[in-house]
């Protein structure tokens, strides 16, 4: 995926995610984990992210989204934020995300800096309504 949204997009981008929020946060004792690697990279160069989702009890949690996933990653930066094309994103479909006792759900994705340099935060924008928005720094250099 790259990080680029033509201008104008953006509203569409919003009204496409509107269409896949998600029911709330179902019980049970979460821990939200959001690392970006690496956190300085040149343009053109790819970065990951993980997203762990650890389940710290010890009965089963079910997340529910109104979308296939339960989170776009998207980037603050100095020409505002900026979501990965709109191609990869929601299906519209009511997917839930199990998660059994003391176990975690893990979502990996990499990218492509497409952005000029400057200093951006990649944070998480949840399809599933309840869960704390993370970010993490990202400087592209």
């Amino acid at each position: 995926m790259r990080f680029s949204v033509r201008p104008g997009l953006g509203v569409l981008v919003a009204l496409s995610l509107a269409g896949c929020q998600g029911e709330p946060l179902a019980p049970g004792p979460l821990t939200l984990r959001l690392d970006v690697q690496p956190r300085v990279v040149s343009p053109a160069d790819s970065f990951t992210v993980h997203l762990v989702i650890r389940n710290n009890g010890w009965t089963d949690t079910t997340l529910t989204s109104g979308c296939g996933l339960p989170a776009w990653f998207a980037l603050d930066g100095p020409a505002g934020i900026v979501y990965p094309s709109p191609w990869q994103g929601c299906f519209a479909m009511v997917t839930p995300f199990r998660i059994a006792g003391r176990d975690s759900l893990t979502l990996t994705r990499r990218f492509i800096a497409a952005q000029p340099p400057g200093e951006y935060v990649v944070f998480t924008d949840w399809l599933i309504a309840g869960l704390p928005v993370l970010r993490r720094p990202l400087t592209i250099q």
